[in-house]
């Protein structure tokens, strides 16, 4: 229970900026936030996927940058967290 982290504790605005350093253009920048995303979407589960979905999805679209579309989709097949 030491390691539990709830929605309630975690500001959105915290999860947004922390995404935005997954899709950034340095991949040394991108692979530790991605570390810590995924960290942190595993503590919270499931409850966090209405706030993680909109923030993937817009990275997937044709015409974004190759570092976003690498960011998401490594966030996207990350396998210690594929319930994405």
């Amino acid at each position: 229970m030491k390691n539990l982290l709830v929605l309630e504790c975690l500001p959105e605005k915290t999860l947004h900026h922390i995404f935005a350093l997954c899709v950034h253009n340095y991949s040394e920048v991108r692979a530790v936030a991605q570390e810590l995303f995924l960290k942190v979407v595993g503590r919270l589960g499931r409850c966090c996927h209405n706030l993680v979905l909109p923030l993937i999805l817009p990275c997937l679209k044709e015409g974004v940058p190759d570092e976003v579309l690498k960011g998401a989709l490594y966030l996207i097949n990350s396998e210690s967290h594929m319930f994405f």
